[in-house]
């Protein structure tokens, strides 16, 4: 149940910010210390861009958490 809780405040950012829910979480999770790295796959080339992008963005903005 709480995955769902997730998904939907991601969305709700995607949203706001006009990106897909994948840039999100993938700039969450760029920001988070306990990850030591992060596999990002791609379908193609629009793909791959979207993910460098989200990287950028994790580099320049800080993510407000919870917790």
């Amino acid at each position: 149940m709480r995955g769902y809780v997730v998904l939907d405040a991601l969305a709700e950012v995607a949203q706001e910010h006009k990106v897909s829910v994948a840039r999100v979480a993938l700039a969450w999770l760029l920001q988070q210390r306990v990850n030591t790295s992060v596999i990002i796959g791609a379908r193609n080339e629009t793909a791959a861009r979207q993910s460098g992008r989200a990287r950028a963005a994790a580099e320049r903005t800080p993510v407000r958490t919870s917790g």
